[in-house]
């Protein structure tokens, strides 16, 4: 089962859905942070120093 799928019946259950469902949006938006930094390992082909300089920037961004 999809991780949102999931993640969206197990908030159909909790009494304080209303206070997570906008943490659980941006984390849709967004995406995990591991799924974040695969990405820019990705696009840093595998390059050590240039993946470093992106996740600077990234983390510099905020």
């Amino acid at each position: 089962m999809p991780q949102r799928l999931l993640l969206d019946r197990l908030l159909a259950h909790v009494t304080a859905a209303d206070h997570l469902a906008p943490l659980l949006a941006g984390l849709y938006e967004r995406g995990t942070g591991a799924a974040r930094q695969r990405a820019l390992w990705s696009r840093a082909g595998a390059d050590p120093a240039a993946y470093a300089r992106l996740l600077a920037e990234a983390t510099l961004a905020g």
